[in-house]
Formats: C-alpha cells, sequence, structure tokens
C-alpha cells in the first residue's frame, strides 16, 4: 500500500528487496489532469531465497586474433550468454583491465612493436555478475619495419602490416588514403577498392614535382575514390565524364549511370588513332567457366588481366592471356571487376558478370 516508484511505461523492475521474503504489490495509472485509477489486481510475489551462488553468464568462446599491426591487436571471441542479459565485455591484458565493450570485438591500441602479449575477456551480466574469463590469446604485434616518417598528418603507408581500424590515414605516393574497411596487408592505395582517396599530399618526396596528370582539364580517373561533389569532370578511356551525383569507388565511366559523357579527349596517353577505338569495344564472353575476350585480336596487345571481386581484393590473375586460357571455374556467380593492362603500359578497368 505504499508507492514505491513510478514510471511511464507499463513494466518496472523493483529493487533493494530481501531474499525469501513475500510482498504485494498495486498498481495506479494517473491521467495528464492527475487523476489516479483504482488499483489494480493485488499481486503477491516471494523472492528468492539465497544459495549463495549466483548465475554466473557464460563465459566468452573462441578468442582470437582478427589481424595486428605494430602498435595493436584486433580481438573478436564468442558471445556469452545469462538469462538478464548480457551488459558488456571486459577486456584484459596481462590479467588488468584495459578496456570494455558492449559487442564481441575490440582493437587493442597502444601497444609496442614486435612484443608478446597475453588477453582475456570476460562477460558482465545486466545484473553485474562476472563470467569465468575466456581463452587465454597470446598474440605478438608486428615488427616496425615502416619509417614511422608523417606527411600531411598521416604516417607512410607499410605494406607489411594490416589496418583493421576503418578511416585510418595513410600518406602513400603523394596522396592521403583512408581504408573503408579491414585493410590486410598488401592491399596497396590505388590497387584496391578497400582504399579511398582522400586528397593530394605534396609534403613527401618529389611530391612538388609529381602534381596530378590532367588531360583536357581533367584529372585522371581513380577507381579507387570517391567522387563526392556532383559535376566533376574526369578523363577515363579518352573521354572526359562528369558525375551527376554522388559515385562510389569502382562505379566506372561508361559503366555506370552517374557517369554522363561530355567530350571525347585525345590528349591521353594512345588517345589518337584507332587503337583507343580497339579498346573501348573490348568486351568479355563468360562460357563453360572460360573467360574470353573479344574481338580476339586484343589477346596480342594484352599483357595482364587482373580479376577483382566488387570489394576490390585481387582475386585472379593471367599473364599473357591467350583464347580459351582464363578458367574462373573458381568464381562463385556474381559480378567481378577486371584490370587489363596493355603492352604499352595503358590500364583499362572493364566488369563482367558470371
Amino acid at each position: 500500500g505504499v508507492k514505491v516508484a513510478q514510471t511511464t511505461t507499463t513494466q518496472y523492475n523493483v529493487t533493494g528487496l530481501s531474499a525469501d521474503t513475500q510482498y504485494k504489490f498495486t498498481v495506479k495509472a494517473v491521467s495528464q489532469n492527475n487523476i489516479s485509477s483504482d488499483p489494480s489486481n493485488e499481486l503477491t510475489v516471494k523472492t528468492n531465497q539465497d544459495t549463495g551462488t549466483a548465475e554466473k553468464p557464460t563465459a566468452p568462446t573462441n578468442l582470437h586474433a582478427m589481424g595486428t599491426t605494430v602498435n595493436s591487436v584486433s580481438l573478436m571471441w564468442g558471445p556469452s550468454t545469462h538469462s538478464q542479459g548480457i551488459q558488456h565485455y571486459e577486456i584484459f591484458q596481462h590479467g588488468v583491465k584495459v578496456a570494455q565493450t558492449t559487442t564481441t570485438q575490440y582493437n587493442v591500441t597502444g601497444l609496442s612493436a614486435d612484443t608478446q602479449y597475453k588477453f582475456t575477456v570476460k562477460a558482465v551480466s545486466q545484473n553485474n555478475i562476472n563470467s569465468d574469463p575466456s581463452n587465454e590469446l597470446t598474440v605478438k604485434t608486428n615488427q616496425n619495419t615502416g619509417t614511422g616518417q608523417i606527411y600531411c598528418g598521416s604516417e607512410v603507408y607499410n605494406a607489411a602490416n594490416a589496418y583493421p581500424t576503418a578511416n585510418t590515414r595513410v600518406f602513400y605516393q603523394c596522396k592521403i588514403w583512408k581504408n573503408k574497411w579491414y585493410a590486410n596487408p598488401n592491399e596497396l592505395p590505388g590497387t584496391n577498392l578497400v582504399w579511398e582517396e582522400v586528397s593530394v599530399c605534396t609534403e613527401g618526396p618529389d611530391c612538388q614535382n609529381n602534381q596530378p596528370v590532367t588531360y583536357c582539364g581533367a584529372q585522371e580517373y581513380n577507381p579507387a575514390k570517391a567522387y563526392t561533389v556532383a559535376n566533376t569532370k574526369v578523363f577515363y578511356a579518352c573521354k572526359i565524364w562528369e558525375n551527376q551525383w554522388y559515385a562510389n569507388p569502382g562505379e566506372i565511366p561508361g559503366q555506370n549511370m552517374v557517369w554522363k559523357l561530355v567530350s571525347n579527349c585525345n590528349e591521353g596517353v594512345n588517345c589518337v588513332g584507332a587503337k583507343s577505338a580497339v579498346q573501348d569495344k573490348l568486351s568479355f564472353i563468360v562460357s563453360d567457366n572460360v573467360l574470353n575476350l573479344e574481338p580476339v585480336s586484343s589477346y596480342e596487345k594484352i599483357e595482364e588481366v587482373k580479376i577483382f571481386d566488387t570489394r576490390g581484393t585481387l582475386i585472379l590473375s593471367f599473364s599473357k592471356p591467350v583464347k580459351n586460357g582464363m578458367t574462373i571455374s573458381s568464381l562463385l556467380s556474381g559480378m567481378y571487376f577486371t584490370g587489363i593492362v596493355y603492352s604499352d603500359g595503358t590500364y583499362i578497368t572493364k566488369t563482367f558478370k558470371k
């Protein structure tokens, strides 16, 4: 009969009660003009006995490393369960709590290069009961093989490193790049769609004399770059194109409606003469798990055909391909990007569907 709480919802957790004790509860509603209802039915309920053995969450399972860098380790584990749910997870480094998270993964940073660390994880239930620790993971950070040099506020890209944290900025080939998701070692900026170009950086060695090349007043199209501003002009396949709206990486002019053709441009390499026309007409034919080029005369001019998935990961590569020589039986059904390298150094991008 004594008011102990109020709530705007139709549920409430009454705490601070004694163990193994009977209580009686009723509820009243109060209108916006402060008129109380009659009481609800009376509920009689008894709290549990205190057995001294509170229910623990199950321990996190399969603690493992998703990747390491010179100063970080990306951890992941299997989820815990508890009748009242899991509040958060606590990460321990050499037995000392260093962080907590509500997800089943965490990137531990600020570590030393070429150093061994031990990690465990515990779950904490909604009623603040800790689980037993997970398995102990021993992992060693990478050696610092980079220079540590910083240009335009970003460290020089190191191909030996993984970059597990999205939006990490690096300096590479006189440009600043950021990764859109986990970047594996050797997924190079400019050749893999995990990296997005941010800006040009002239602070690096020889970068002052390495300004972007333009053709007919437009920079060459970069498939690893997002073009965020509408009406940006680019040079691609001996033509000038303009994006009508935000163009994502890999949305290639001539193959995606985001780009509209502005004009032809003869200033690019090999844009004068029949060669560019032949390259424009290049197409792929997929049959019986074999990829072939049309026209057949294209083979004698091509050094290499590279095949990427839609995330920009290199899957297959064929050097000096020949007719019926590109077997793609290992590829799943779907859309793929290709990079075609010509003998004269020209590089074009096409797509095909298996």
